[in-house]
């Protein structure tokens, strides 16, 4: 059975071309201030890219909507109290993560769910592959 695609996330979100109003949208959409994250875990937006290519072409919704289940960058929502502090078997060296942040992990590293119709991750903070300025650097 095929996954259902959060349509109205992937139309209202595919549209903004500006990264501070995408930021601020996810932020009021999923409403962080309801939701306790615990220990080293990391509650990250799904980036939903835009509808229209570079070159200006208009890809249809179920290609825009792809980077839900397979898309490598997310936005930092949530971190539970214990992200990014060392213990014995990891050392992070100073590198931190911070609600408003881009990351990239491997979708398999994390656990899918969506909140208020926009689709989610939960990864834990060892499975954070880098921190990115502009998700829209990440091509593959």
């Amino acid at each position: 059975m095929p996954l259902a695609l959060p349509r109205q996330a992937v139309d209202k979100y595919s549209k903004i071309t500006d990264l501070k109003k995408y930021i601020d949208e996810a932020f009021r959409q999923i409403r962080p201030e309801n939701i306790d994250i615990p220990l080293n875990r990391i509650l990250c937006a799904a980036y939903i890219d835009s509808e229209r290519t570079k070159g200006g072409i208009i890809r249809p919704s179920e290609n825009v909507g792809e980077a839900i289940w397979q898309g490598k960058a997310a936005l930092v929502i949530k971190c539970g109290p214990a992200v990014c502090v060392d213990t014995n078997d990891i050392t992070f060296q100073g590198f931190t993560i911070n609600p408003g942040d881009w990351v990239t992990f491997k979708v398999g590293n994390s656990s899918q769910i969506e909140i208020n119709g926009y689709p989610c991750r939960i990864v834990s903070d060892h499975f954070i592959e880098s921190k990115i300025s502009d998700p829209r650097i990440i091509t593959s």
